[in-house]
């Protein structure tokens, strides 16, 4: 039996990554959170559906902190 092809929507993607993104645990590194912002950005950008993000907390987003990772896309 063939199986059979299943896909997700971008929509569906985006709000898995914002959820991602928002962890506070232990697993919710800089190195994990600059993954999940890599792979939501090329999804967005392949698909035409780039439209920005935001900080979660702008006084905590320095460069290469796990603020700067903590974000959410649109």
């Amino acid at each position: 039996m063939a199986k059979k092809k299943k896909t997700l929507g971008v929509s569906h993607m985006l709000d898995y990554a914002n959820n991602q993104l928002a962890r506070t645990d232990e697993y919710g590194s800089s190195d994990f959170k600059s993954g999940v912002c890599a792979m939501i950005e090329r999804i967005l950008h392949d698909t035409g559906n780039y439209n920005g993000f935001m900080f979660i907390d702008p006084n905590n987003s320095d460069h290469g902190t796990l603020g700067y990772f903590s974000r959410k896309y649109f």
